[in-house]
């Protein structure tokens, strides 16, 4: 639920000093994304690719970027993070912009936050891996979304909540827009607990 509590909060204008979103959409869980997040996690990527534009899914017509959480101790099991609290992490890079972030035009300050607010997404699939060596454990999160982020384009229309939908507002969630026609709306990304082992 964390997730859409806090596209509804920035769609609304209620978050930190973001202004209210018109045309913010529903994400919707691909298992495709998510296959994808998850062999990155496992291949041990660590930080982004250098060409997150050129990141495609083979059964969609767009371009897909990613969002990345990285965790490395020596010895403390204890940092182990929820899914719900990277997402809540990357929300807070919201806090504190300033209102005309939404614009888009330096999006380095909050990457991940743009991610999650960019109104043309509508599919979202993540994995993680958790690795245990002589030297530490490690673990890694990673999302992609798509249609990807565009640089240098607003994130979002500025108005009323889902006043400005391709399609139809969601019935579930009436302040965001829905792209998909069936909706399988998703409330907290959270992969198989077997993702995350050894």
């Amino acid at each position: 639920m964390l997730t859409f509590v806090l596209d509804i909060q920035v769609a609304r204008g209620n978050y930190g000093s973001q202004i209210a979103a018109a045309n913010m959409q529903v994400l919707h869980w691909n298992q495709e994304l998510a296959d994808n997040a998850q062999s990155m996690a496992d291949k041990c990527e660590e930080g982004y690719t250098n060409s997150p534009s050129q990141l495609r899914v083979c059964s969609q017509d767009y371009n897909v970027s990613e969002n990345y959480y990285y965790i490395w101790s020596s010895n403390n099991i204890t940092n182990i993070k929820s899914w719900t609290q990277v997402i809540d992490s990357w929300y807070d890079q919201g806090k504190d912009l300033s209102t005309s972030f939404y614009l888009g035009l330096n999006l380095t300050s909050a990457r991940e936050y743009a991610q999650l607010v960019w109104a043309n997404a509508y599919e979202v699939g993540c994995g993680g891996a958790y690795t245990e060596t002589d030297i530490g454990i490690t673990i890694r999160y990673f999302c992609l979304y798509g249609p990807g982020i565009m640089m240098d384009q607003p994130l979002y229309h500025y108005g009323p909540p889902a006043t400005d939908c391709n399609g139809p507002v969601s019935s579930t969630y009436n302040d965001l827009c829905v792209n998909i026609p069936a909706e399988k709306e998703i409330h907290v990304v959270e992969p198989p607990r077997t993702s995350l082992a050894s």
